[in-house]
Formats: structure tokens, sequence, C-alpha cells
């Protein structure tokens, strides 16, 4: 590995970790922590994605309706519609839980 040249994340944190002054210098612990909540979080960002995706396709229509509903195409909901609902339910999970 050129230290001077880290290609990624991983080089940046193995530079860290081997060199550098007392303060800067990452500990092995460190460096597991940092890799692991690196991909850790890309992985739960990730399957939070492929699940919504899988419950949208399992309903007829609804990735059509959610569609119309960003751009602004439904003749059934606009999104000042779906704002306030969101409001109204940003108020209940507040006020009653």
């Amino acid at each position: 590995m050129d230290t001077d040249n880290p290609l990624d994340f991983v080089d940046i944190l193995l530079v860290h970790l081997k060199e550098g002054d007392a303060e800067s210098r990452l500990t092995m612990e460190q460096v597991l922590y940092e890799l692991e909540d690196f991909i850790g979080g890309h992985s739960a960002v990730a399957n939070l994605l492929v699940r919504a995706l899988i419950e949208i396709a399992g309903v007829p229509g609804l990735s059509q309706k959610i569609y119309e509903t960003v751009r602004g195409d439904s003749s059934s909901e606009s999104f000042s519609t779906i704002e306030a609902l969101y409001y109204k339910q940003l108020l209940h999970v507040e006020y009653d839980t």
C-alpha cells in the first residue's frame, strides 16, 4: 500500500492506524469499529430500500400511484393532501403515544 496515495476508505484507515502522531493515530479497535459501521450502515440502507421495493411490487398499481403522486399528475391526491396526512400522522405519534 502506498501510504502517500491511499486508494480507498480502508487505505485511509490503515494509514491512520500505522502512521501519524499519537493524537491522530487510530487503534485497531477503532479501525474495526469504523469498518463495521461503514459496512453495516450501508447494508441497513440497502436492506430498507430492497424491502420497500418488494412491498411496492407486491401491490398492483401502487408504483403507478406513487409515480403519479410524486410527479403531481394524480387526480385523486395532491402533494398537499399527502403532506397534510404526513403531519397529521406526526402529530398522532407525538401526542398520542
